[in-house]
């Protein structure tokens, strides 16, 4: 089986008295039939994709219905391919024949090895999906004028765009590109006028009293917000990935609540147009039922220091249906938020973080995804006239897998931010260069730009 079938890298160093041998560029599709015994064949479907200097792929097993496990340790060197495979410590190493046209080599796992080569193609009836499908003429929405809060501040979010897997990994860098200097100057001149910034805060705090914020790394997100003020951006600073409060809330009460004072402390001082998010995605233990005595002391450690700042706060998951029935802290300058991800076996086709992993080839534009956003649209509609408040769209997006058509994703990102501009909303595209990217080295993905949409002023 694949999630027990298909990792280090081994690359045979070549011998510097052979003639060079012929290489292939190892970008693209590839297929091969893996043969578990004498009367059983298993096929899988590589395809890896350039990146900067390198190659990320991903591995399906579309007769197990196994598909986007990520592949790490890819190398191509000369003649030799060789690649990881960690979900099922899977190992392949083979070699370009010339004669045959495709990789020739071994797949070893669990001390067990067997014949696999690697040809160019695919399976059609597993990949053969037509993205070209016109989609419905009704996915074309108008951006609307952004809506009018009652209750609440007023946030000109304009069109925003998340600072993805950069402050919120584990350190600044393991999860792709670090911030950059000119970033936001990029950022602002392609028409943006926010950014969400995730921090994890959590990941750089101590464990006991005070729960002090490592103070090098509070340095580093107070330049970040600079950089980004200086290039006439609002920020929304969102505290991110804190797994252990979702996990015993009451336990890590006083921890968060210590988190966002230092944070409130920290950034006193700063412009009106830098915001704060309470909790990015509050699940697990966390529920609508106690997310408010979780929030209610950190809303108060934040108003010791900044008594007017905008604070944006969502329901469990950051879901739209549990935004419309949180019950909002009773607090002149809190914003309601959620996310949109929808349909997620478009959104997430592929992810292998997902359980299960939503299979690959569901495209997007049909009857049945406009009515999916135009109930989404409606809901939002609604909760403006009902409660006052106006909410914004803090994450959407669609992974960009090198499976999907980018006019897929296109397609999708312009869908979704010009359905909930129509009604006044604006939202926040995840992400810049890593996860969901809308940007890839010194260029904007082609089209991407064009197709988001925001609120008219």
């Amino acid at each position: 089986m694949i999630a027990h079938l298909l990792a280090a890298a081994l690359i045979v160093a070549p011998d510097a008295t052979a003639a060079p041998e012929p290489t292939v560029d190892a970008q693209g599709d590839w297929v091969g039939v893996l043969a578990e015994s004498a009367d059983a064949k298993l096929r899988v479907a590589v395809h890896l994709k350039r990146r900067d200097a390198g190659l990320i792929g991903v591995i399906d097993s579309p007769d197990q219905k196994a598909f986007g496990l990520p592949l790490v340790n890819i190398r191509q060197d000369g003649a030799a391919l060789a690649f990881d495979l960690p979900s099922a410590q899977g190992r392949y190493e083979g070699r370009w024949d010339v004669a045959r046209r495709a990789y020739v080599g071994r797949w070893t796992q669990a001390g067990a090895a067997t014949d696999l080569v690697l040809a160019r193609g695919g399976y059609p009836h597993v990949f053969d999906v037509d993205w070209t499908t016109p989609p419905d003429p009704g996915l074309r929405y108008t951006p609307a004028r952004r809506a009018k809060a009652r209750i609440g501040p007023d946030l000109a979010v304009g069109k925003c765009l998340n600072m993805s897997d950069m402050l919120e990994a584990p350190t600044e860098g393991a999860w792709g590109p670090a911030i950059a200097d000119d970033d936001f100057e990029i950022i602002r001149e392609a028409g943006f006028k926010t950014v969400r910034l995730p921090v994890a805060f959590s990941a750089h705090a101590a464990e006991v009293p005070p729960y002090t914020i490592d103070p090098a790394f509070m340095a580093r997100v107070k330049s970040v917000v600079a950089l980004a003020g200086a290039s006439r951006l609002n920020v929304l600073l969102d505290m991110h990935n804190y797994d252990a409060v979702m996990r015993d809330p009451d336990g890590q009460s006083a921890r968060f609540t210590a988190l966002w004072r230092q944070v409130a402390t920290a950034f006193a001082d700063a412009p009106p147009s830098v915001w704060f998010e309470l909790l990015n995605e509050p699940h697990d233990k966390l529920t609508n039922d106690n997310l408010g005595p979780l929030y209610a002391p950190a809303l108060a450690a934040i108003r010791a220091t900044n008594p007017r700042r905008p604070v944006i706060v969502g329901g469990m998951w950051n879901n739209l249906d549990k935004m419309l029935t949180f019950q909002m802290p009773d607090d002149p300058y809190v914003v309601p938020t959620f996310h949109y991800y929808d349909p997620f076996l478009f959104t997430h086709q592929g992810a292998a973080w997902a359980d299960p992993t939503p299979p690959m080839g569901r495209a997007f534009g049909s009857t049945a995804d406009k009515a999916e956003l135009d109930a989404g649209v409606a809901k939002v509609r609604d909760y403006i006239a009902r409660t006052g408040r106006a909410p914004f769209v803090g994450e959407y997006g669609a992974q960009d897998d090198p499976r999907v058509p980018l006019a897929q994703r296109v397609r999708y990102y312009g869908a979704v931010s010009s359905a909930f501009a129509s009604v006044g909303v604006d939202s926040c595209a995840w992400g810049y260069r890593t996860g969901f990217r809308i940007r890839e080295g010194d260029r904007w993905l082609p089209g991407m730009i064009e197709a988001i949409k925001a609120t008219k002023p």
